[in-house]
C-alpha cells in the first residue's frame, strides 16, 4: 500500500510537472505570438507612415513642378511681350537715332606720348668748393696752424677740380645717351604721325569713293550703318548680305 501511494504521488508530481511545462510552453507561445503581432503592427504602422510621407512628397513635387511651369510660362510671356513691344517701336526707335556714319569720326586722333628724360640722365647740380674757414689772426703766429690752413685750402681746391672733372665727364656721357634716346623718340614719332596721316588719307578716300557711288564703298558704308544700329535680340541676327546695283543705285538686302 505504501509503495502504491508513493507511485501515485510520483505520477501526480509528474502530471503537475507536465502540466506546468505545458502551461509554460503555451505561455511562451502566447508571448511569441503577441510579440509577432506587435512587430507586425509596427511594420504596418511604419509602412503607413512611409506611404503618407511618400504621398506628401509626391504632392509637394507636383506642386513645385506646376509652380516651375507657371514661372516658365510667365517668363516666356514677359519675353514675348518685350519682343512685341520692341517690334512695335522698331521703326520709331530707328528714326529717333541717326545711324549715319560721320567720316571724320573714323579718323584716329591719339596723342603721341611726350618725351620724358630718364631720371638717371637728369644733370646733377654743379659741384661746389668746400669752404675752409681761416683761423683767428692770433693763431696764425703758430706755423703749424698756418700750414694746416693752407693745406686744407689746397685739398679743397683739388677736390673741387676733381669733382668738376667728374661732373663734366658724367654730363658728356649723359648727353650721348640722351641724344640717342631723343633720336629714337623722334623716329618713332615721325613713323607714328605718318601712320596717322595714312589712315586719315584712307578715310578721305573712302568718303570720296562713297560719294562717287563706288560699289564696294557703298556696301562697306551700309554694312557699317547696319552694324551700329540697334535691333531686338530675338529674330534679328546681325548678319547681312547686301547687293548694290550701281546703274540704278539700288541696294538689296
Amino acid at each position: 500500500m505504501g509503495r502504491r501511494s508513493g507511485f501515485e504521488g510520483f505520477i501526480r508530481a509528474t502530471g503537475r510537472a507536465v502540466a506546468a511545462a505545458e502551461r509554460e510552453r503555451k505561455r511562451a507561445e502566447r508571448h511569441q505570438f503577441a510579440e509577432a503581432r506587435r512587430i507586425e503592427r509596427e511594420i504596418k504602422r511604419d509602412n503607413a507612415q512611409r506611404l503618407r510621407e511618400q504621398k506628401e512628397a509626391d504632392k509637394l513635387a507636383k506642386a513645385m513642378y506646376l509652380e516651375e511651369r507657371q514661372d516658365e510660362v510667365s517668363d516666356l510671356n514677359a519675353e514675348l511681350n518685350e519682343t512685341i513691344s520692341a517690334l512695335s517701336t522698331l521703326l520709331e526707335h530707328t528714326l529717333e537715332f541717326d545711324d549715319s556714319i560721320d567720316f571724320s569720326a573714323l579718323k584716329k586722333h591719339p596723342k603721341f606720348e611726350d618725351f620724358k628724360t630718364p631720371k638717371h640722365l637728369l644733370p646733377d647740380p654743379e659741384p661746389e668748393i668746400k669752404v675752409v674757414h681761416a683761423p683767428a689772426a692770433w693763431k696764425t703766429i703758430f706755423p703749424w696752424v698756418k700750414n694746416r690752413y693752407y693745406r686744407e685750402l689746397q685739398q679743397a681746391e683739388e677736390s673741387f677740380n676733381k669733382s668738376k672733372e667728374d661732373h663734366s665727364i658724367k654730363l658728356l656721357s649723359q648727353k650721348v645717351e640722351l641724344d640717342a634716346l631723343v633720336a629714337d623718340y623722334q623716329a618713332r614719332r615721325t613713323a607714328y604721325l605718318e601712320e596717322i596721316k595714312s589712315q586719315h588719307d584712307e578715310v578721305d578716300l573712302f568718303e570720296q569713293d562713297y560719294l562717287n557711288c563706288d560699289p564696294d564703298s557703298v556696301l562697306a558704308y551700309c554694312e557699317m550703318v547696319l552694324t551700329r544700329s540697334e535691333y531686338p535680340e530675338n529674330g534679328f541676327p546681325q548678319a547681312f548680305r547686301l547687293a548694290y546695283l550701281p546703274d540704278s543705285k539700288e541696294l538689296f538686302g
